[in-house]
């Protein structure tokens, strides 16, 4: 997720009406688009379909007479803000055990995944879904590198654990070690 140059001089070539410019903001930033929307409404398909409303403020916002000092602050903000609202975490349809596997893993998986406090869900997303390394993350979440470790390890564990619980209740094999 290397812009490649130095934002200032994108957001003055954006500022210029260079569309290539425009891009390459909203490409490098839409993982954290869609890691915050999904840690507000809990839907990955929900988050992903709202990340577009995100481009535009986005985008007048780096074209203000004083655009942001951190763009990713601002992006957090803006889609924070853009964010569907969170829905009741309920069962996935009627889905009865006598269905395949991969149902119930799903299901497990989305229970995993709501069972992190919010905070921690952009830092799920952002390594776990896109990979992110942990400096792209740091710098994405305006986070130190060592806090970001320790809280994704902290995650991974949570989320193993929880899968353990899951386990022995549902008897779903987890899969994330």
């Amino acid at each position: 997720m290397d812009l490649g140059e130095p934002e200032a001089e994108l957001i003055a070539r954006l500022r210029k009406g260079e569309h290539e410019a425009a891009v390459r903001l909203l490409t490098t930033y839409r993982p954290l688009v869609h890691a915050v929307m999904f840690a507000r409404c809990l839907d990955l398909t929900r988050a992903a379909e709202r990340e577009a409303d995100v481009h535009p403020k986005l985008l007048v916002r780096l074209t203000e007479p004083s655009p942001p000092a951190d763009v990713a602050a601002a992006v957090r903000e803006l889609a924070a803000a853009c964010a569907p609202p969170a829905e009741e975490a309920g069962p996935d349809g009627d889905h009865s055990l006598s269905q395949t596997e991969k149902v119930r893993v799903h299901r497990a998986f989305q229970g995993r995944v709501r069972a992190l406090p919010e905070a921690d869900r952009p830092l799920f997303v952002l390594r776990f879904v896109y990979r992110l390394p942990y400096a792209e993350i740091a710098r994405l979440l305006g986070r130190g590198l060592g806090a970001v470790r320790d809280d994704l390890q902290r995650v991974h564990l949570g989320l193993l654990g929880e899968a353990d619980r899951l386990e022995r209740e549902e008897g779903i094999a987890h899969g994330l070690s």
